[in-house]
């Protein structure tokens, strides 16, 4: 499966880099933490043929300039989606948000009424932003941290573990374990900030769009009880839970995932 290639696009937030392929409606996908928009590479095969696909690289990952603020919180990133879509001529837009993507897409939601023709929540993190200040500086603290000490590297062997299920097959462990070595620090940083100081059920506006909700049963990452959590919060929301896989089931199971995902797109028009 080919990547599609880097553009770096000048937006009013600043330069954002994104990959783009096919031609349709709007596919957004925003990563989490540990990755940038290679992560995406069966997505962008699966649902080029039917979307224009987009993969951000959220401020500090890719080309993306690191946010201006030292301690960037999910309405930032969510605030420099919207300059990156607004470029690209985007105005409204099917949105998939992974773990930290999770939180932005709430933000964006919230901040930006109107733009998102459906969200799906794909293992989304809660943040740490209903915790005191001390647990959130302490959490950035130690993550940043091992990173300093470690490098990406090494400290992606570590994080591998926690990133899929048991079950997960060798080339997916060699796909995940090798863009988890390429984990940029400005970016890691400030996502970090964006954990800590964000939290998914203070960002959540209330949707009108069709919502999906998905996770699965070998998630260590983020426990499952989140995404219930999560679906029971929005009304009609749909909550998918897929077999046999961990956080990154778009990386470890992706023809799973993508099923899941289209289903959810030909039934919402």
């Amino acid at each position: 499966m080919t990547l599609p290639d880097l553009t770096t696009v000048h937006t009013a937030a600043g330069p954002l880099s994104c990959r783009e392929t096919g031609q349709g409606p709007a596919l957004v996908l925003l990563h989490g933490l540990n990755f940038g928009s290679a992560c995406w590479r069966a997505q962008y095969a699966h649902f080029g043929r039917d979307f224009r696909v987009i993969g951000w690289d959220a401020p500090g990952y890719g080309g993306s300039a690191p946010p201006s603020g030292a301690a960037p919180v999910a309405g930032d990133f969510a605030d420099a989606l919207a300059a990156l879509l607004d470029a690209l001529g985007v105005e409204t837009c099917n949105l998939v948000g992974h773990s930290m993507g999770g939180l932005v897409a709430a933000a964006f939601c919230r901040r930006h009424p109107g733009r998102a023709h459906t969200v799906t929540f794909s293992h989304a993190a809660d943040g740490l932003g209903a915790q005191p200040a001390e647990a959130q500086a302490a959490y950035v603290a130690e993550r940043w941290g091992r990173y300093e000490r470690l490098g990406a590297a090494a400290l992606g062997e570590q994080t591998l573990a926690d990133m899929v299920s048991p079950s997960a097959p060798g080339f997916a462990r060699e796909e995940i374990g090798a863009l988890l070595a390429e984990l940029p620090a400005a970016g890691y940083r400030a996502g970090l900030s964006v954990l800590a100081r964000s939290h998914l059920f203070a960002e959540l506006p209330p949707l009108a769009a069709p919502v999906l909700v998905l996770t699965g049963d070998d998630d260590t990452r983020v426990d499952p009880t989140v995404a219930r959590s999560l679906a029971a919060a929005l009304a009609g929301a749909q909550l998918m839970v897929q077999v046999g896989v961990g956080h990154v089931s778009f990386l470890e199971d992706p023809e799973q995932y993508n099923e899941c995902l289209r289903v959810f797109l030909q039934e919402t028009g």
